[in-house]
């Protein structure tokens, strides 16, 4: 409950969040901007030298301690692996 109270805090519907199966994870979408403001973070496009494939990711966040311990990671945020066909 600590985690849906920090979003709605800011500003985030519910409504639109999915959950997992096991209602263990909860999915929301927002735009950069606010993610950047939630996080605390920036983020940076990187390359991938070999196949020249870009993403957006931050290199770090922080949340709020309250919560921090609900969280086990956000994604795509912190995750900078991606399965490629070659």
């Amino acid at each position: 409950m600590a985690v849906e109270e920090w979003l709605k805090s800011n500003d985030i519907d519910l409504a639109s969040a999915s959950r997992s199966p096991a209602k263990d994870w909860i999915f929301v979408t927002v735009p950069v901007a606010l993610a950047v403001s939630l996080l605390e973070t920036e983020y940076g496009t990187f390359i991938h030298p070999r196949f020249e494939h870009r993403i957006i990711r931050a290199t770090a966040y922080s949340l709020p301690a309250s919560i921090a311990a609900h969280i086990d990671f956000i994604q795509p945020a912190d995750t900078l692996s991606r399965s490629m066909s070659q």
